[in-house]
């Protein structure tokens, strides 16, 4: 769970809290979904363990995305920085492979989350 203004795990699916005037929604759990949610928990506590940093009692403290390093939860600049890296190498290969590459951003990978989900629909 990401606190009050992110994901929680419903029977149904995941309460998605929006921010900045976006509406809240649900999305349904699917085999996919529910399998990645389960490695993510996994994950996080593998790293807790190892590092033997106690399990949070509190849901809203029990961040899916945390890092290995310190056990934290994932700041949006370490992701920003994550996200530099990935375009850097996405470009150097499409150089290589001798293809266009375009530039993406966080809320291109959303549009295109929302643009899939219409087409299925």
């Amino acid at each position: 769970m990401v606190g009050r203004q992110g994901l929680e795990p419903w029977t149904h699916g995941l309460l998605i809290r929006r921010r900045k005037g976006s509406k809240d929604n649900i999305t349904r759990w699917t085999p996919r979904l529910r399998e990645n949610w389960e490695a993510l928990k996994q994950k996080r506590n593998k790293i807790l363990f190892d590092r033997k940093q106690p399990h949070p009692i509190l849901a809203d403290k029990r961040f899916l995305l945390i890092s290995e390093r310190t056990g934290n939860k994932i700041n949006i600049s370490s992701l920003q920085t994550a996200m530099q890296r990935i375009q850097r190498a996405a470009a150097e290969q499409a150089k290589r492979d001798g293809v266009e590459y375009n530039y993406f951003t966080f809320h291109d990978l959303k549009r295109k989350g929302i643009s899939i989900l219409k087409a299925t629909n």
